[in-house]
This record gives C-alpha cells, sequence and structure tokens, in this order.
C-alpha cells in the first residue's frame, strides 16, 4: 500500500441478536396488526425502558390478544375499548397480578408512548396497575368464587295461576 493511500475503515461490527430477540422478532413480524416497523420500534422501546428480552414476546402476544378482542380498525380505537379489554382480561381467575399489570403496561407502551394515538393520556393507566393486586379470596368484593346463594324454592303453581301471572306481567308492560 502507498504511503500516502489511506486504510479502509474497519467494517461495522455485526449486531448480535441473540435466539430469543429474533423468534420474538419473526413472530411479531408475522402478526396480522401493525407494521413491521411498529414491531420492530416497539421491542426496541420495551428494551429502552428495560423490559427483559424473556418478556418481550409476551407484551407483543398481549397487544395481539387486545387487537383480536376489538373487533374494529385500529383507528376507531378508544380508551372504552382499552377499558373493556382490561375489565374482561382481569376477570380471568387463573391470571396473576403481574400477568396483568404486565397486559396493562403492554398496552400503554404501545399506544401512548409508540404510537402516540390522541386518546391515549384518557385511560387511567396508574389506577388500572393499582388494580391488578390481587385480594384475598375472603374480599366481600371477590365474586369468582363465591359460594352460590340457596334460595328458597318456590310451590309449583298451576297452570291457571301461571296463565294469571303472565297475563299480569303484560298488562304491567302494556300500561
Amino acid at each position: 500500500m502507498p504511503a500516502d493511500a489511506l486504510p479502509s475503515p474497519p467494517a461495522p461490527p455485526a449486531q448480535i441478536v441473540s435466539p430469543i430477540l429474533a423468534m420474538v422478532k419473526r413472530e411479531a413480524a408475522a402478526s396480522e396488526f401493525g407494521a413491521d416497523a411498529d414491531w420492530d420500534r416497539y421491542i426496541a422501546l420495551l428494551q429502552k425502558k428495560g423490559v427483559r428480552e424473556s418478556a418481550l414476546r409476551w407484551y407483543v402476544v398481549r397487544v395481539e390478544h387486545f387487537h383480536k378482542y376489538v373487533h374494529k380498525p385500529p383507528d376507531e380505537y378508544g380508551p372504552q375499548d382499552v377499558e373493556k379489554w382490561l375489565e374482561r382480561l382481569g376477570r380471568q381467575p387463573d391470571l396473576t397480578e403481574w400477568q396483568f399489570t404486565q397486559a396493562i403496561q403492554a398496552l400503554q407502551t404501545w399506544f401512548q408512548d409508540l404510537l402516540q394515538v390522541p386518546w391515549a393520556p384518557a385511560v387511567p393507566w396508574s389506577e388500572w396497575i393499582g388494580r391488578a393486586q390481587r385480594l384475598p379470596p375472603s374480599h366481600p368484593t371477590i365474586a369468582r368464587r363465591a359460594d352460590p346463594v340457596s334460595a328458597p324454592r318456590l310451590a309449583p303453581c298451576s297452570p291457571e295461576q301461571a296463565a294469571a301471572g303472565r297475563q299480569a306481567q303484560t298488562e304491567m308492560v302494556n300500561a
């Protein structure tokens, strides 16, 4: 090489992608929701926020579940859709606190931080995270595993009494 020739710059180092991150990116790219670039930016944002690599896939899955649940175009989404989905999700008895919190954070990151949709600040994200705390089974607001209430059995009525009851009900509705 001549003395006045400059050496060529070194090649940039190849980006090292772990097998887990590669799998998450493949699955996100295969999703029917969002463009590939959105998923790439979402994963990068989650990494920047410190989400563990092993949890990235589940954040993507939570957002996909929301999209599948809503059944309308994304440009028609609103805070009521997020709250309705979170209410439904929160009633699943096998869902743990951390899974519910993860789902809330997944949607918040997707809508508020990544897409920056104008309605995202209207969702009370911190209130939802506060609701994610598991209540003891004896708590009065827990109804999913409550013992059934036994009601007294009513004596059977005659066909004439049943007809009179239906007639009275019809008259009340039509009045």
